[in-house]
């Protein structure tokens, strides 16, 4: 079994038993457990067969990897289609959800993600709606990172290298629980022909999991396709399971198909922002944010002052709003300045007055 398939398996019977609590029991097409199972023959079969197309795709400079997964359970239904095209210097991913696609990708050591994955990865303070509102421009539609991303981030398979070693798929299954192997029993793997592809050979793995006391079961079975030239080129994952009578249904398939054809292109540099501006912005609206309660003060101040004099609101008002708080100021057109700190990263907000009304916004 490839180190993907395992993943994979592994993955998405552990998602199944966190629904479900399900623990384990042998069954009459599922007699193995894990120890017993790697030592069969059916997966010494597979474990070979994966080896040879571990080294078809080191060989490979070109990579696509199409996938698709959707789960339905308790009514609910959700799918997450994508693809993933690699050479030896770059990768792009997109992937689909509810009618949203993201879009990542790598060139020659830089990451590059949309704003809100880049707000994610780089653990921003402020939304990535926020952060959005206040780009340079609105031209800018990625976010280029020059840092290498932590071991666990998921950036960390756009990796050419990972890519083409074979172990694409930790990430789509990186929400799901790994656990101890113990839990579940494995049926022998078998291998036939490909019905559509006859030239192709499918290896099938099942696997099981009984609560003996409530007849709540999961079922796993997984296929692995390898063509004539020994690559694996399909990986299809079935779940099924039963939990109080309602049924919970997992889908994964994966096509790998090599393409050394392929020609990657670099998002344009002129709708690029760097990571390093990203996070300075991130800082400033935070710096600006923290001004926020001294120009609420002032303006109930100014409100008041304003009130007493019989006067409609003016600068004037907020001015001595700010003078009489002692809050530092620094008098602009029809207003004040409030500057704030965060991280080194300066912000400020402008507050002003035009005929009555008030203004609070963020300025230079």
């Amino acid at each position: 079994m490839t180190k993907t398939s395992k993943k994979l398996l592994l993955s998405s019977v552990a998602f199944a038993m966190t629904l479900t609590g399900i623990s384990s029991a042998q069954a009459a097409d599922t007699p193995y457990t894990y120890s017993q199972y790697i030592e069969t023959q059916g997966y010494k079969n597979l474990l070979a067969a994966s080896e040879t197309s571990a080294a078809k795709l080191s060989a490979a400079n070109g990579v696509v990897f199409d996938f698709t997964i959707t789960s339905s359970s308790f009514g609910l239904v959700s799918a997450i289609t994508g693809n993933v095209k690699a050479t030896r210097t770059a990768v792009v991913r997109t992937s689909t959800m509810g009618g949203v696609t993201d879009t990542a990708s790598y060139f020659d050591g830089s990451f590059y993600l949309q704003v809100k994955e880049a707000a994610t990865e780089l653990a921003a303070n402020n939304s990535s709606a926020i952060l959005a509102k206040r780009l340079p421009n609105s031209a800018i539609k990625s976010v280029k990172i020059d840092k290498a991303p932590d071991p666990e981030s998921s950036l960390s398979n756009l990796n050419p290298s990972y890519l083409f070693s074979g172990d694409f798929g930790s990430d789509l299954t990186s929400s799901m629980l790994q656990f101890d192997t113990s839990t579940f029993t494995f049926g022998e793997v078998t291998s036939s022909p490909n019905v559509q592809i006859p030239t192709s050979t499918d290896y099938k793995i099942q696997m099981k999991m009984t609560d003996s006391k409530t007849g709540m079961t999961v079922d796993v079975e997984t296929t692995e396709t390898f063509n004539s030239d020994g690559l694996l080129t399909d990986i299809l994952l079935n779940e099924n399971g039963l939990f109080f009578g309602m049924p919970i249904v997992v889908d994964i398939k994966i096509t790998q198909t090599i393409d050394n054809t392929i020609v990657l292109t670099a998002p344009d540099p002129t709708t690029t922002m760097s990571s390093a501006n990203f996070i300075t912005l991130d800082k400033q609206i935070s710096a600006e944010a923290s001004q926020k309660p001294n120009a609420n003060k002032i303006l109930t101040k100014a409100k008041a002052l304003a009130k007493l004099s019989k006067k409609a609101l003016s600068s004037s008002h907020i001015v001595a709003a700010a003078k009489a708080l002692k809050i530092k100021a620094k008098p602009i057109t029809n207003g004040i300045k409030l500057t704030g700190k965060y991280k080194g990263v300066t912000g400020n907000l402008c507050m002003t007055v035009t005929k009555g009304a008030a203004s609070t916004k963020n300025c230079k």
